[in-house]
């Protein structure tokens, strides 16, 4: 298994959010904040989990969807709710107020595969162009990035 990437969470609020003062929020200060996500079963909802089992908390995601991030970001906007999402994600939502974990919460994905003398060509090769592309984590960095 070789990580491709990894990402820190960041609470994402409206402008008007009681919080957007802070330059740091603990994940036990969105407790009782409505939040907007991905259904459980999904990769980054099991990290958001996480951080509020860390702290002894139950999330408070009341508006599940499947959708993107996009979809994420309108619901924000609209005031239906915030957001946890990736710290690159956020950064493509304007009018949108970002704030980072006091904790940091990192969102981490890997690409798994058999031993490369066990697939194919093709396969291999697919593997090759994924693990070359930028942002990846590469072998020499991995035990930095970790």
């Amino acid at each position: 298994m070789s990580r491709l990437f990894e990402d820190s969470l960041v609470f994402l609020c409206r402008p008007d959010h009681p919080l957007v003062g802070c330059a740091r929020v603990d994940v036990a200060d969105l407790a009782r904040d409505a939040l907007v996500g991905f259904p459980p079963g999904f990769g980054l909802r099991s990290v958001v989990d996480e951080a509020f089992h860390s702290v002894g908390l139950e999330v408070p995601t009341q508006h599940e969807l499947t959708l993107g991030f996009p979809e994420i970001a309108e619901l924000v906007r609209r005031g239906v709710g915030s957001a946890i999402v990736p710290d690159s994600e956020s950064r493509r939502m304007p009018g949108l107020h970002r704030i980072e974990l006091a904790e940091p919460v990192l969102w981490r994905a890997y690409l798994a595969s058999r031993p490369s003398k066990e697939i194919g060509r093709a396969t291999a090769r697919l593997a090759e162009i994924i693990m070359s592309s930028p942002g990846t984590v590469h072998h020499g960095d991995e035990a930095r990035a970790g």
